[in-house]
């Protein structure tokens, strides 16, 4: 990626995160990037273009956060170090930064390119899970259906700990405990 379409990536999420996606508006990105509308269109078609390249972005930098120091160990190593990544994501907001909520309520969401792109980021954790039913450390489940099991729950405590609500470790391994209990044979 060129540092001219990080920088209007970087002012696209800025003008999202502070004012709604309805405010943005190809001349108000242009004025907050500092370049002239036209060179938008050369890096991105349209507004949904540039949405859904903006969305992978922001895909790819919560996956490195997420996936990180799960490539080692054993297989309930690594689950622990993802479930913990996912429980702690986010924590520290930065409010000109979208958060994950925010990118997931993007136009286009759910369609199949958007899909299909978070199943390639997020291809490592199919894997480990694939791994695990391979290995039949894992209940025979499709992959979906571990991965819901399993990583929703700290998804919602993640969220619950923006609110301000807290948990402490103690807390938290218990409850990761309990998915890896749900998912192992």
């Amino acid at each position: 990626m060129s540092n001219k379409q990080q920088q209007i990536l970087l002012a696209a999420e800025s003008i999202i995160a502070q004012q709604g996606y309805h405010k943005l508006s190809m001349q108000k990105l242009a004025k907050q990037a500092g370049i002239a509308a036209g060179t938008i269109y050369r890096y991105f078609a349209d507004k949904e273009a540039l949405t859904q390249a903006l969305r992978e972005h922001k895909m790819r930098q919560a996956a490195s956060q997420v996936l990180a120091g799960s490539e080692s160990g054993t297989l309930q190593e690594r689950c622990h170090r993802v479930w913990m990544n996912i429980a702690q994501f986010e924590l520290e907001r930065d409010p000109d930064r979208l958060s994950y909520d925010q990118i997931n309520q993007l136009p286009g969401s759910n369609n199949q390119e958007s899909v299909q792109a978070a199943r390639e980021i997020y291809q490592p954790l199919i894997e480990m899970f694939n791994h695990g039913v391979a290995t039949q450390q894992f209940k025979p489940l499709d992959t979906e259906i571990l991965g819901c099991v399993f990583l929703e729950p700290a998804i919602g405590l993640a969220r619950r700990r923006r609110q301000g609500i807290e948990f402490n470790q103690e807390q938290l391994q218990q409850a990761y405990e309990l998915c890896w209990q749900s998912i192992t044979k």
